[in-house]
């Protein structure tokens, strides 16, 4: 699994039978839990809010496999998104320079005319 861009903190987290443990290198720090929510609160309280960079080993590679692809994608679009948000309203930005219509923005940056006058509302 490649590292994405704000993926600082690797968490590596294995089951073995009914115990989950969380290990954070960077940190040395490491915890075991019945459940992997309360494992998952410990992690949040020593990491904070935003992506947590899991790495699990459930003891079924395949799933882990899974997982671990399905959250990279996950990741992927997530920044996605923030950098589409970011052009955007520089986008809309420029357009206001030009005198472009609300509904020829649209078509340019692909979303719709109403979505168009929400952002302008909210100053973007």
């Amino acid at each position: 699994m490649t590292a994405l861009p704000g993926d600082e903190h690797l968490v590596i987290v294995t089951r073995a039978g009914q115990v989950w443990r969380a290990e954070i290198p960077e940190l040395e720090a490491a915890q075991q839990a019945r459940s992997l929510i309360r494992l998952h609160k410990w992690v949040r309280h020593r990491l904070g809010s935003g992506w947590i960079n899991y790495q699990f080993h459930t003891g079924n590679g395949r799933l882990d496999r899974l997982v671990g692809e399905a959250r990279q994608a996950r990741r992927a679009a997530q920044l996605t998104d923030q950098e589409a948000r970011l052009l955007t309203s520089q986008a809309l930005a420029a357009a206001i320079e030009a005198r472009l219509s609300v509904r020829d923005l649209a078509v340019l940056l692909a979303i719709s005319y109403q979505r168009i006058q929400q952002l302008r509302a909210q100053g973007h």
